[in-house]
């Protein structure tokens, strides 16, 4: 059985609890059987971790899968020790890590060490991006866990949304507005290498600044798609 824990599955303006719902309504997820743990979220925070708690031991087997979603901060302490009462189990653990946050941690010696107590149990751990796969094994050498990414994904709700454009392309302009600070970990170079496998009708709109902004430029132009790409700063 694959057990997820983090916090409500809904759709919200971003955030794991967003992130879960693609996962949740995914097909194959679906098709293997998954149960919910909520690490947090009705009834306060510290109650709905004690349910956690109590649930993990009652209906974790040996042999089980535990996923958890990761947060900033109290999240990461609260899930590394779901983590170490899963692996009491006989569970596999895997860690995800959804916070930009966690490149604070990395910077700092003490943050460093909050990760290495939070991954020591995980079998496997799961970015969101390349750049993080990366950063970890660079700032982490000693960890010695596979990682794995595994890009937020879509539900169905924004699969549609996504897709009708797509359809109708033909006969209007779709415009996708990317707002974000121009750094390597946003992705921001992700949009632009998709924009080639767009049809021509398709504009991009990148709204921020940053350090990556020039080497941003030059990877549109090199892609030939500079002409739809516009940076307004």
């Amino acid at each position: 059985m694959l057990h997820i824990v983090a916090t409500q599955v809904k759709h919200g303006r971003g955030g794991i609890s967003t992130a879960l719902v693609g996962f949740t309504e995914s097909p194959q997820l679906q098709a293997h059987g998954f149960n919910i743990i909520e690490s947090h979220g009705s009834g306060g925070r510290w109650q709905a971790f004690r349910r956690a708690v109590r649930q993990i031991r009652t209906d974790v087997k040996p042999g089980d899968t535990v996923w958890l979603h990761c947060g900033p901060w109290l999240s990461m302490l609260r899930k590394g020790y779901l983590a170490r009462v899963a692996k009491r189990q006989g569970a596999q653990v895997l860690i995800h890590l959804h916070s930009p946050r966690t490149e604070n941690l990395l910077n700092a010696w003490w943050g460093r060490c909050l990760l290495r107590w939070l991954l020591k149990p995980a079998d496997q751990v799961i970015v969101l991006t390349s750049w993080w796969q990366q950063r970890l094994e660079h700032a982490l050498p000693q960890l010695q866990k596979p990682l794995t990414v595994i890009p937020n994904p879509l539900g169905k709700q924004f699969e549609k949304l996504a897709a009708e454009p797509l359809q109708n392309h033909s006969t209007a302009t779709v415009t996708i507005l990317t707002m974000a600070r121009l750094v390597p970990e946003k992705g921001v170079a992700d949009v632009i290498r998709a924009m080639p496998s767009l049809p021509e009708a398709y504009r991009l709109i990148v709204a921020g600044d940053g350090p990556q902004r020039s080497e941003l430029e030059q990877l549109s132009e090199q892609l030939t798609c500079s002409d739809r790409v516009t940076f307004v700063g």
